[in-house]
């Protein structure tokens, strides 16, 4: 990663312990996906309910090149909406480079697909033996003549 990552709690105090975790998550990513130039985490306490505990939104925002992820859980436990965003982000990042990858590839390979077309070209003869003559080719289109379907046809065998 290329620059320093934020990490924010809302309505709640920090906790070291979940920052350290946090921080270890993005080392990961950034070991990973080396595209990822900067990372933003937010951990929220959203509905305290007396009877069912509380609930913890982690926001991941992820910035690379020409785009910016997204993904937020909620959950009982941080640590589990942390691993299920972290996921999430996964997926998207995957997502995203592999779009870019084949976008990059498509561009390349059109360059060098029309380049090789054309070496090919060069490469036939000038005069190319005709598979078809012209009045066959109109009576196979017209629907005037069959051709036999050349997987039925067995040297020696009747066909049914």
């Amino acid at each position: 990663m290329k620059t320093a990552n934020r990490i924010t709690f809302r309505h709640m105090p920090a906790s070291a312990a979940l920052e350290l975790k946090i921080r270890e998550k993005f080392a990961k990513l950034g070991r990973l996906y080396p595209e990822i130039i900067d990372c933003d985490a937010t951990v929220d306490q959203v509905d305290r309910h007396q009877h069912q505990g509380r609930h913890f939104r982690v926001t991941i925002g992820v910035r690379i090149r020409g785009e910016e992820l997204i993904a937020n859980t909620n959950h009982e436990d941080a640590y589990i909406a942390l691993r299920n965003a972290i996921g999430a982000l996964r997926h998207q990042l995957d997502r995203a480079i592999d779009k870019r990858r084949l976008a990059e590839s498509i561009a390349i390979g059109a360059d060098e697909s029309q380049d090789f077309a054309t070496a090919e070209f060069d490469k036939l003869p000038a005069e190319t033996e005709t598979v078809m003559a012209e009045d066959e080719a109109v009576a196979l289109l017209s629907g005037a003549a069959r051709r036999p379907d050349p997987e039925r046809v067995i040297e020696g065998v009747e066909q049914y």
